[in-house]
């Protein structure tokens, strides 16, 4: 009887898995993009979305206004790096890790959707809805 159950069961991840499920996505995008329809996709994964910008937007943020001189801007670079304390970390690790995710998936264009950890990329499509749809799509 348990050997039964145990077959079931395993039959029945089998066909989820096999059917795709979309349990995790990752979405990347870029200076004159945006992404819609995110929300829709909260309802059947867990969804990220990483601004690929943030980095520069935060370099240019820290560098504005710095003296001309080397040294001086050295030290008022790490001045204000000091100054930003525990906020400038937390900023900072949010905007390389969707730069740092992106690395890994070797992320070709923007916008990309990811899913399921790299199991596939939907490129040019900012539209999770529309990503998701063409995702099941290709999986049957």
């Amino acid at each position: 009887m348990r050997k039964s159950s145990i077959a079931v069961s395993l039959l029945l991840m089998t066909a989820t898995v096999s059917a795709g499920p979309v349990l995790h996505i990752d979405v990347f995008y870029g200076a004159n993009q945006y992404v819609v329809n995110q929300k829709q996709g909260h309802n059947i994964a867990t969804v990220e979305v990483f601004d690929l910008t943030l980095p520069s937007q935060l370099e240019e943020s820290l560098s504005k206004n710095l003296p001309s001189d080397p040294k001086k801007a050295q030290k008022e670079a790490q001045r204000r790096v000091i100054a930003g304390g525990h906020k400038l970390q937390r900023a900072l690790g949010t905007a390389y890790a969707g730069t740092l995710r992106a690395a890994e998936y070797r992320i070709a264009k923007l916008p990309a959707v990811v899913f399921n950890y790299g199991d596939d990329v939907i490129y040019g499509v900012n539209d999770v809805s529309h990503a998701i749809k063409l995702y099941r799509e290709k999986k049957r």
